[in-house]
């Protein structure tokens, strides 16, 4: 599974001072901006990169002879055009830049990978080094591995379930990244079964958001569940978790669920079965905790115990959870019109007619249509 939710991405190898792209559309505020850049330029304490303005640096290594390898990121504030990146020696030197715009993470800084100068010796595989323990269990990891010279797109690979993914252009940089579910510390090792050279890897790691929206890029879903019973309201809505894997990796997405307009949820305690009581027809025992979602048009409420107030002067529905089962069903309020005079309306309060509850017809599951 990727890295948050990819919005859009560029990138732009060239001969050229300041090295510069331009996004593809515009941003948006939110969002984090991530930025990689190769530099040819010898990688020491004389040259180090300059940091796109409003940026900051994750990690800045390299092969003290040949290139340098920088990331950094920002949190959008929707009006970035184009990111430049450059180094002290203020001179053209080819390099190149990609940047991705990424929803679904907090923005908050990273936690780094211990990082190095890559050996002057040449390598077909390099470790990223492992980062500090994480605090949050829903992390999004993302690696960079970049050679000085020779391709990485001889089967590229990335240990501890990284998958490749986006494209710079540039064949000397491969990405790896790799949603989490859990804290620790995070390492991952890029191969690749090209001719080796100089090479560099880092890895950081963001904290997802804590809702999610989009898609999932590169997952192909196998299994979608979802409870298989109703869920009660917890004050005036519930929600339940859709969990999605591909068979090796998996996520959760929360939907929560809110009553219908112009309807209102009675968590009920102690019910009677009284005359005026919408369980006045029920069989068996109504148990405490159970939930009766009904429309409030014409004054209608009821009370913990299930007594009906209304002014209603036709029949209506509602819905009623059950506690034991875990299931809603959907009922027929029956209002029985006994004559003119309203002045002692049995278990009403304000009411123009009498009111009897009966179960018309309980039908599984129909209370999503009056849900949203």
């Amino acid at each position: 599974m990727s890295f948050g939710n990819l919005v859009q991405e560029a990138s732009d190898s060239a001969n050229e001072y300041p090295h510069d792209v331009t996004y593809t559309s515009a941003t948006t505020s939110g969002n984090v901006l991530v930025s990689v850049f190769k530099n040819t330029a010898n990688h020491s304490g004389n040259t180090p990169v300059v940091v796109p303005s409003g940026w900051t640096l994750g990690a800045e290594v390299g092969d003290a002879g040949t290139f340098t390898l920088a990331i950094a990121y920002k949190v959008s504030d929707g009006t970035e055009t184009s990111v430049s990146w450059g180094d002290a020696r203020l001179a053209a030197r080819q390099g190149t830049v990609w940047v991705g715009e990424f929803s679904g993470l907090t923005g908050a800084t990273p936690n780094v990978s211990v990082v190095s100068d890559g050996a002057a010796t040449s390598t077909t595989s390099r470790s990223t080094g492992t980062t500090a323990t994480t605090t949050a269990a829903n992390t999004a990891a993302f690696a960079v591995a970049c050679a000085d010279a020779v391709a990485l797109s001889t089967t590229p690979a990335w240990t501890n379930s990284f998958a490749s993914n986006y494209n710079s252009g540039d064949t000397s940089i491969a990405f790896g990244t790799k949603a989490i579910s859990a804290t620790g510390t995070v390492e991952t090792t890029f191969s690749h079964g090209g001719a080796g050279d100089e090479m560099v890897a880092l890895v950081l790691v963001w904290e997802a958001a804590s809702t999610v929206t989009g898609t999932f890029d590169n997952i192909d879903v196998t299994a979608i569940t979802t409870p298989t019973v109703g869920n009660p309201f917890t004050s005036a809505s519930h929600s339940i978790t859709a969990d999605f894997t591909d068979g090796t990796d998996s996520a959760s997405l929360a939907v929560t669920y809110n009553p219908k307009a112009g309807y209102a949820v009675q968590e009920i305690t102690s019910a009677v079965k009284t005359t005026g009581s919408v369980f006045e027809n029920f069989v068996g025992t109504i148990p405490d905790t159970s939930q009766v979602m009904y429309p409030t048009a014409n004054n209608t409420s009821v009370d913990a115990t299930g007594i009906l107030t209304t002014d209603a002067t036709s029949n209506f529905y509602m819905h009623y959870w059950d506690a034991t089962s875990g299931e809603w069903d959907r009922f027929e309020v029956i209002i029985d019109q006994v004559g003119s005079n309203p002045s002692n309306p049995t278990g009403l309060t304000g009411a123009k007619t009498q009111v009897r509850s009966m179960v018309r017809s309980q039908v599984s599951s129909q209370v999503q249509s009056q849900v949203k």
